[in-house]
């Protein structure tokens, strides 16, 4: 009797210039099948019998039993069609009413003596590094109305950034108590930092407010040694209140990201890791798929990335200026807060439709991006291309070019 091939429910496919990649929900897993196999694959998913496409080729058989040994796809003894995802066509009508406010960055004033030869320089991901802000003047009334106004909305993370924020802890202290006292317990709140200037008075402070630290560390022209002993030390002073670490690295250097990121776990089990990749004039391109962090999000996640951006979504920064943008790399303004005119952050988050262009900047929509199969797991970092020249494309990608 023929045996028909099923793909499990748990699993979706994307299909691209190069082939198809299989994503697997139930174990957080993405396939690439090459595009011979690729269309093979497509054959026995319309109604081809596993030995009517084995007759032909030999081979299909061992693609057939790697399908089923990963669990996905199984055999049957009749062939049914795959039910359309009703999930996709639904979210596609009002995909803006399916964003969380998930994260919002603030910019305080402050100096930074580190005098850093990189700091400004092009990232990926670089909305998680430390930056030394434009303005010196802590100007009170601005940020205690400014963080009034963002408690009402509810954003699940509040992240503060600035040069050193530690040098000026009078102003940093009542901001958070004050930031804390708005939001309740619900709302994360972290400070983007280095942590070599924290004191035992403020770690205590800091634990007292469930205030957590994201500490940037270096990794440039250092061993896998030197990265976790630098790593331990600045540690030390600050357990209990860690709330990632960011690993700083130019892109040239991603070959050893992935080793540096798994050492790094294994030492630190329970802490999240981050990156952030400086980009320059002559860099490499990049392999997003193979060098970078995959996405295997949930079935829900999948659909809306077609309509929504993965990481803008849901995003807004404001800068010690008063500018809100996208993000903090992603300096394209939205609205200009001004008290003293009225001008209120809340006026500008009303302004749903220039917010909801950088939030529904699906992936379907980056050029390089929207007929490649990798689209649905690769990172993407917005803010990068924008910083490059074109917004619309993934200026660096190593595969901008197959097909």
């Amino acid at each position: 009797m023929s045996k028909y091939l099923k793909l499990a429910k748990h699993c979706k496919l994307v299909e691209g210039v190069t082939g198809t990649m299989i994503y697997d929900f139930k174990n957080k897993r993405a396939y690439h099948v090459e595009k011979m196999e690729s269309d093979k694959l497509k054959m026995l998913l319309k109604g081809s019998s596993v030995d009517e496409m084995c007759s032909k080729n030999i081979q299909i058989q061992k693609f057939i039993d790697q399908m089923i040994d990963s669990e996905v796809a199984t055999l049957q003894e009749n062939w049914t069609p795959s039910e359309k995802a009703h999930k996709g066509q639904l979210y596609e009508l009002h995909p803006e009413n399916r964003i969380l406010l998930n994260k919002i960055f603030i910019e305080l004033p402050g100096t930074c003596t580190e005098n850093c030869e990189f700091c400004g320089e092009v990232m990926i991901n670089g909305c998680y590094s430390c930056k030394r802000p434009i303005i010196n003047r802590f100007d009170k009334f601005y940020y205690f109305r400014l963080i009034s106004e963002i408690a009402v909305y509810g954003f699940k993370n509040i992240y503060f950034q600035g040069g050193n924020l530690f040098l000026q802890t009078d102003y940093l202290k009542e901001v958070l108590e004050y930031t804390r006292r708005m939001v309740g317990s619900e709302t994360n709140i972290f400070v983007i930092c280095d942590s070599r200037h924290i004191s035992k008075e403020m770690y205590e402070f800091l634990k007292s407010l469930n205030v957590l630290l994201i500490v940037g560390v270096e990794c440039d022209d250092k061993s896998q040694e030197e990265i976790l002993l630098e790593i331990e030390e600045k540690l030390l002073s600050i357990k209990g209140i860690l709330g990632a670490i960011n690993l700083k690295m130019d892109v040239n250097n991603i070959l050893n990201f992935s080793k540096i990121k798994e050492d790094v776990a294994i030492q630190y089990a329970n802490q999240a890791i981050m990156f952030s990749l400086r980009y320059h004039e002559g860099s490499n391109k990049l392999d997003y798929f193979s060098s970078m962090p995959k996405i295997i999000s949930d079935e829900t996640s999948f659909f809306l990335m077609e309509k929504i951006h993965p990481c803008l979504a849901g995003t807004l920064a404001v800068s010690v200026d008063g500018k809100v943008y996208p993000c903090p790399e992603l300096k394209e303004v939205i609205g200009i807060i001004d008290y003293d005119l009225n001008k209120t952050f809340s006026q500008i988050f009303n302004n749903q439709e220039e917010i909801m262009k950088y939030w529904c900047f699906g992936i379907e929509k980056i050029d390089t991006c929207k007929e490649c199969e990798y689209r649905k797991t690769c990172s993407d970092c917005r803010a990068l291309d924008y910083m490059l020249g074109n917004i619309n494309e993934k200026c660096i990608c190593s595969k901008k070019e197959i097909g």
